[in-house]
């Protein structure tokens, strides 16, 4: 019997995968202690941030959560969830594509 996966939607998926991408976004959309208990939230609260230096700060941000939900899945050596790009879109809002082996998804995030 393969493993099903309960995604934030409330559908269930038996890809991995999908169940990565799918915690990744619901890492983001949560900020930290919104769930009483729980370790999950992310925030972009950037005082203090350059604009010339924006990019960077948002990728070491990304790449901590990165972190965090792979060794989640340290036991599972054939996902692995990768940061591939991250584009500016203005001061308000960024584009970041990650992976999860090939399959794909593109987010937009407010700061």
């Amino acid at each position: 019997m393969k493993t099903k996966y309960l995604l934030s939607t409330g559908g269930s998926t038996e890809r991995v995968e999908l169940y990565i991408l799918d915690l990744f976004k619901l890492y983001l959309s949560i900020y930290p202690k919104d769930i009483p208990g729980s370790n999950m939230g992310f925030d972009f609260i950037l005082t203090d941030t350059k604009k010339g230096d924006l990019k960077n700060e948002i990728s070491n941000r990304i790449d901590s959560l990165v972190r965090t939900i792979n060794s989640k899945f340290a036991d599972n050596d054939n996902v692995t969830l990768t940061l591939d790009s991250i584009e500016l879109l203005d001061a308000e809002k960024a584009r970041l594509t990650v992976s999860v082996n090939e399959t794909i998804e593109t987010f937009t995030i407010e700061l």
